[in-house]
This record gives structure tokens, sequence and C-alpha cells, in this order.
């Protein structure tokens, strides 16, 4: 068992480490996106023909990045505590990882639909909606993210209330 933990520990540090540019390269993409916005924006205003659409899409652009970054550390720090609690078989341990994945999942839907509005936000401001399959694509996926958010909610609710019952009295499952 000693053994296993050493080798959990090592890829925890190497998944730790890959998380963390992830995050970064997120980060640096998306502020290279909304820099990238007003550059072009300031040189279309100088040089005349500036399009006031620019700069919206452009930090949006760069917006959906930013909404993007923490998504790994969310993924990757519930998953590895859910391994570390199944590892050490303390149910206390184990209990509180499934309610930190449970709170991990809301998280990464609740930044998912922020994403996806971005997206749907820039096809409205950049005149996109033309394009049928994108503003088909972006609504299908703004209803299907707001059905696992309600989805989520109302398991946290059962979970909740299944907490706060005696011990005597829980259905196991």
């Amino acid at each position: 068992m000693d053994f296993i933990m050493i080798i959990a520990k090592k890829l925890e540090r190497i998944g730790a480490y890959a998380v963390a540019g992830a995050m970064f390269g997120c980060c640096a993409v998306g502020i290279v996106l909304i820099g990238k916005g007003f550059v072009l924006t300031g040189w279309q205003i100088i040089y005349g023909g500036a399009n006031r659409h620019t700069l919206i899409v452009g930090v949006l652009g760069g917006l959906e990045m930013l909404f993007l970054a923490p998504l790994p550390f969310l993924a990757f720090s519930s998953v590895s505590e859910l391994y570390k609690a199944s590892l050490t078989r303390d149910l206390v341990r184990l209990e509180n990882a499934e309610i930190l994945v449970g709170k991990a999942k809301r998280l990464i839907t609740g930044l998912m639909i922020a994403v996806v509005s971005t997206e749907l936000i820039e096809l409205i401001v950049g005149n996109d909606l033309e394009s049928k399959p994108k503003s088909i694509a972006a609504c299908l996926g703004v209803g299907l993210i707001a059905v696992l958010s309600l989805y989520y909610w109302i398991s946290a609710l059962k979970t909740q209330a299944e907490r706060t019952k005696p011990p005597a009295t829980r259905v196991d499952k």
C-alpha cells in the first residue's frame, strides 16, 4: 500500500504541474486575445474604418479563455482528492471528497454556462447569427448546460437533505 501511495503522490505532482501549465496557458492566451482586441480597435480608430464590434469580439474571445482557465484545476483537484480518499479507505474523507466532486461539477457547469453565453453574445454582437448551425448549436448548448445545472442543483438539495437526517434513517445506496 505504501508503494501505491508513493506512486500516487508522484503522479499527483506531475498532474499538478500539467494543470498549472494549462491554467497559465489559458490565462496568457486570454490576456493576449483581449490585448489584441484593444490593439486592433486602436489601429482601426487611428487609420479610419473603425468597427465598433472589433473590441467587443476581441474582449469576449479573451474572456472565454479566462473562463476556461480554472477548469483543469477544478477537475484535477476533485478527482485526485477522491482517488486519495479511496486509497486510504477513510469514510469521512471519502464523503468529503464526494462533496468536493459535487461542488466542482457545479462550478464547472457554471463556468461552461459562462463560456457558452460569451460565445452566444459574440455571435450576436459580431452579426454572425446568419449562420444557422452556429446559432442553433449555441442555443442547444445553453439549454443543455441549463438542464445540467438544474440537475446538479436538485442533486445537491437531495444530498444535503439526506445528510441532515439522523444516521438511523439514512438510506444507503
